[in-house]
């Protein structure tokens, strides 16, 4: 079972998509697709150069965000504050998912 196929068995009925543009399987290509009224949080498991990228624009929509490997930024002002929205941001490291 890979990478992708465990965060989803482990997620279950909570996972309602997977964004990815390489994998044929996964229901969007991009994550400006997904409407943002079918989901509250996210995810993020990218490589670093979009990484920051999509955790704005999904803390700009309210949304909740764990990124799975530790978050590494020299310029931490790149990220908008969750506070205050009801929101957090979360930088988790997950060995063996």
């Amino acid at each position: 079972m890979g990478s992708k196929e465990k965060r989803k068995y482990f997620a279950s009925t909570d996972c309602m998509g997977v964004v990815d543009p390489i994998t044929p399987d996964a229901q969007y290509r991009n994550l400006l697709d997904v409407p943002l009224n079918h989901f509250d949080s996210a995810l993020v498991c990218t490589p670093d150069e979009v990484k920051i990228e999509l955790i704005q624009y999904l803390l700009e929509n309210g949304k909740h965000v764990l990124v799975e490997k530790p978050l590494v930024s020299d310029q931490p002002e790149v990220l908008p504050p969750a506070q205050g929205k009801g929101r957090e941001k979360k930088s988790r490291f997950v060995h063996g998912l």
